[in-house]
């Protein structure tokens, strides 16, 4: 039971950041780490002095979870705002279960695959792996 899926920032050749694996959330979870990425991107500096403007993936993973109140709703339990049973992390897709919706790798390096995948998942075509 569950929405299950998985997803992996990556930036080019970078892919070594844990992958978030999402229970409930199913493809809105990715919508809600897509909608993220694109506005990270187009927000940049120009700068690339700090690790979020390089976006650097394990950087964007953590910054990502940081902020996800905005992108995606969490558990409210008695007023304490806790991720819950909802989110956790593996060191690959592997490491969990995405058994519903797959995995996706989210690639910062184009804002183009982004794109298409965002029209994708509001088109309704995607089920299944983005890779």
């Amino acid at each position: 039971m569950g929405d299950r899926v998985s997803i992996r920032f990556t930036n080019g050749s970078e892919t070594d950041a844990p992958v978030i694996f999402c229970h409930w959330g199913g493809i809105d979870f990715v919508e809600a780490a897509v909608k993220y990425s694109q506005e990270l991107i187009k927000e940049g500096t120009g700068s690339k002095m700090e690790p979020l403007d390089r976006l650097e993936p394990r950087t964007v993973t953590c910054d990502f979870l940081y902020n996800i109140d905005k992108y995606y709703m969490v558990d409210d339990r008695g007023g304490r705002h806790r991720i819950s049973h909802d989110i956790y992390l593996g060191i690959n897709e592997n490491d969990g279960d995405n058994g519903d919706n797959g995995h996706f790798d989210l690639d910062l390096s184009d804002i183009n695959v982004l794109n298409a995948l965002m029209t994708s998942i509001a088109s309704g075509y995607v089920r299944g792996s983005w890779e």
